[in-house]
């Protein structure tokens, strides 16, 4: 594996990051992921995942994420527009853009933002699967419109699902730079894969960014500071947002932000604040559930969030005038019994449909207070459907972020050289790659799951062909 001084590379073409132009990203660059990071916990999956670049099919809950993170661009992007208005709820079923006559956000359908969404999911989704997937993306969109829609008027979105590169950097605080392996393409080069043998490799001298794709970089309108805008979806909103200042994520996030406004003068170069973490559940958000009388179901495990309780109850008498209400019918109910007042000369069978009406307003007034009591006590509700932080990172915590990122875009460099020629099955390479890329059985702990079990227990060629193949980094070189 010779090394080679004529790269000539004019574009970097990321995985995942091609469309669309990237903030920061030099011509010529080595790039490494937060998702990337997250696999090298398990050497060994990384060896499959990316060595071999042996793709899977995401799982559930990531397809869900992917979606919803499709149609809240989508909402952000109108409140990009700053019409001063919150987002309306008919946009999810007909485009908001063009009120339905047809445009590029929805692509020329007239759908809603959920909706454009939707029908994608109902291709690609199983049949039986689909139906439910969908309407739970819309409870989890509308969700989030009615508890935050408001608060978004005092932001303005300057930018929508931002791709930012930020430089690696060592100890020392300059631009890490490192050989890798390379393999000549018609149109440039990409990055060499453990399918490659040392021949066909050459080593070319690249410096090292980390790529991030952010859900939006908003504007406080008060003090003018800009701020990372995360949207996500749980089954377990409060649960998924513990320490998040040990995710890599967020910090990773708030770095680049703050590179892009403050070192690139991005969006201005106004000060910046920090992030703010949105998360969604992706269970299925309930509405008041009425029964055949009429009535309310008081049933206390509903799960019904605080916003469906106040759309069903807008048209209801409060609280108050439900007592008020209880308290006359039962001075009413005295009247008639006893034959005061209208029902002096009430027969028997007048009484009795009088008492019949009474108890039914009775009814339906009692029914009103535990339904206005359950409304009350939604927040409770809330707190398990809906959860916002908002946080800042110090320098020093950001600083150690970089130290860390430092130390894994080293152990990246010298996997990727170790990569060529790594595939083979024979005696020689097995040591090879269980030298360079142990197992960690992170899949044997509560909640690990891995998709390459299967060859990790017996690989084989067989094994690996049941996988789809995975996009590689390319440059594209001048003609």
């Amino acid at each position: 594996m010779g090394y080679s001084r004529r790269f000539g590379a004019y574009l970097t073409v990321p995985p995942r990051y091609s469309e669309g132009s990237v903030i920061g990203l030099p011509r010529a660059a080595m790039v490494i992921t937060n998702s990337e990071r997250k696999s090298m916990y398990c050497p060994k999956k990384w060896w499959f995942r990316f060595g071999l670049g042996l793709d899977t099919k995401a799982s559930a809950p990531l397809r869900f994420g992917a979606a919803f993170d499709e149609i809240m661009g989508s909402i952000l992007e109108w409140y990009k527009l700053d019409k001063g208005v919150i987002f309306p709820l008919c946009g999810l079923d007909d485009c908001p853009f063009c009120s339905g006559d047809g445009c590029t956000h929805c692509n020329s359908t007239g759908d809603g933002v959920w909706k454009v969404v939707a029908s994608e999911v109902l291709m690609d989704e199983d049949a039986e699967n689909a139906i439910e997937l969908t309407m739970k993306l819309k409870d989890a969109a509308e969700g989030w419109v009615r508890m935050y829609g408001r608060s978004m008027l005092d932001y303005k979105v300057v930018a929508v699902q931002p791709m930012i590169a930020v430089p690696v950097v060592t100890n020392a605080g300059k631009i890490y730079r490192s050989k890798v392996p390379v393999v000549k393409e018609e149109q440039g080069w990409r990055l060499a894969r453990a399918t490659d043998t040392e021949a066909e490799c050459r080593l070319v001298t690249l410096p090292w960014y980390q790529l991030a794709k952010l859900d939006a970089i908003v504007m406080n309108r008060k003090d003018e500071k800009l701020w990372v805008w995360e949207t996500k979806t749980s089954g377990s909103p409060e649960r998924f947002s513990k320490d998040l200042h040990l995710d890599t994520q967020l910090p990773g996030y708030t770095r680049a932000a703050w590179y892009a406004s403050t070192v690139l003068k991005e969006w201005g170069g106004v000060g910046f604040g920090g992030y703010v973490w949105d998360v969604t559940s992706s269970q299925k958000h309930s509405t008041p559930k009425i029964l055949k009388s009429g009535l309310f179901s008081l049933a206390a495990n509903q799960r019904v969030p605080s916003w469906a309780w106040s759309e069903a109850l807008k048209n209801k008498i409060s609280k108050n005038l439900a007592l008020k209400k209880i308290d006359q019918i039962q001075s009413q109910f005295e009247s008639v019994k006893l034959g005061k007042g209208s029902h002096l000369y009430a027969t028997a069978a007048e009484k009795k449909e009088a008492l019949k009406l009474l108890k039914e307003e009775l009814a339906e007034a009692k029914n009103l207070v535990g339904a206005w009591d359950l409304a009350f006590r939604a927040s409770l509700t809330d707190a398990s459907l809906y959860y916002r932080q908002w946080g800042s990172f110090t320098p020093s915590q950001l600083h150690l972020y970089e130290v860390e990122l430092f130390s894994d875009a080293k152990r990246l460099a010298k996997w990727l050289r170790a990569l060529p020629g790594s595939s083979q099955l024979d005696q020689q390479s097995r040591t090879h790659v269980a030298s360079n890329w142990p197992r960690v059985p992170l899949c044997r702990q509560p909640g690990g799951i891995c998709a390459y079990t299967g060859p990790c227990l017996e690989d084989s060629f067989e094994a690996r062909s049941s996988f789809g193949k995975r996009e590689s980094l390319r440059w594209l070189s001048r003609k």
